[in-house]
């Protein structure tokens, strides 16, 4: 038998007892240690295949020009080596294989491409949860969900990436057109719907409806001081507190020019794109320099109408015709009923 240094050397018979009561001579124990030591070089032998399998199947998978190195675990679980083949698909997840990591191609730094919805941000990326869905708050591009970056989602019509109007879409995400809200190209006005006779009709140009003048127009009338529209555009009321006829009631004589200051109300109407005048309001008590018509109201459906006179005289309510309050002022009601108006 060799010993450790290559020397023989003779074991003489013994017995060796154990706990078991089994005893063994010299002979055997010799023969038990000769083929413990033929097995473990069979073992080492076949590690040593499978070392050199290994890197083999490392090499191809990963690219490392054979030279064995190991890195970090590949897509298909296996080993990446270093160092590592960016272009490799199968390393193309290794964390060296990011734009701040060190990866190298055949001895040269890797430039890979960043990949989203890996979970990672990369240079390039705003956000990256790790998917490729869209509008959940961070975008299959790996950009923030929002309008102009580049992809459309719930509540967009469009998205081109950018907030540039007139291109064909909008910053506001609409396409390009008369009522999305954008004053675009040959518009005078967008007010993002396409209803007309509300200031920008439907064609997209601003609506002017008409000129009107008071029946009975005379210098220092001041008509327009006080103007109110109906909500649904039908009726327009208009004052002027310095007119001067001494007519009262609903549509008196407008001729006379007999109380200077006793204002006057106008009452104008739409039919399609039309107006005309429908009535000429005067107070029930009028007086000169009551400045009836110093304020105008008109109900939504321009059916009832409230007049200011901010300097009638009376001081009693139930005599109008009493003149003993200067300046006290009041307000006159008028009522349109298939078309006729009374206070």
């Amino acid at each position: 038998m060799l010993d450790a240094g290559g020397r023989t050397r003779a074991y003489a018979p013994a017995q060796v007892s154990h706990s078991t009561g089994l005893t063994l001579s010299g002979d055997t124990l010799e023969g038990i240690l000769s083929h413990a030591a033929i097995a473990c070089e069979h073992f080492a032998m076949r590690l040593a295949s499978l070392a050199v399998l290994s890197a083999a199947l490392f090499a191809a998978s990963c690219g490392d020009n054979g030279n064995g190195a190991r890195g970090t675990p590949d897509a298909s679980g296996g080993l990446c080596p270093v160092p590592v083949d960016c272009n490799n698909p199968a390393c193309a997840t290794d964390v060296k294989c990011r734009p701040d990591g060190g990866g190298e191609i055949d001895g040269g730094i890797a430039n890979p491409t960043p990949i989203c919805g890996d979970g990672h941000v990369d240079n390039g990326e705003v956000c990256d949860d790790g998917n490729k869905v869209d509008g959940d708050g961070c975008d299959s591009t790996c950009t923030v969900t929002g309008c102009g970056n580049g992809v459309t989602t719930t509540g967009e019509a469009c998205d081109d990436g950018n907030l540039v109007d007139g291109d064909g879409c909008d910053r506001n995400c609409t396409r390009t057109a008369c009522g999305n809200g954008i004053t675009t190209g040959a518009e005078a006005c967008d007010d993002g719907n396409t209803a007309n006779w509300d200031g920008c009709d439907n064609a997209c140009t601003q609506s002017v409806f008409t000129y009107v003048k008071a029946s009975n127009t005379n210098a220092g009338d001041t008509l327009g001081s006080s103007v109110a529209i109906s909500a649904d555009g039908s009726t327009l009321v208009v004052g002027a507190p310095q007119e001067a006829s001494d007519a009262v009631g609903v549509n008196g004589d407008q001729t006379s020019n007999a109380a200077k200051g006793a204002g006057a109300v106008y009452v104008f109407v739409r039919t399609g794109t039309a107006w005309t005048q429908q009535a000429y309001l005067k107070a029930s008590n009028t007086g000169a320099n009551d400045q009836f018509g110093f304020s105008v109201a008109v109900s939504a459906d321009g059916s009832t109408v409230a007049v200011g006179a901010t300097e009638e005289d009376s001081g009693d309510p139930a005599d109008p015709a009493n003149n003993a309050a200067i300046d006290a002022g009041a307000v006159y009601v008028f009522a349109r009923a298939n078309g006729t108006w009374t206070q």
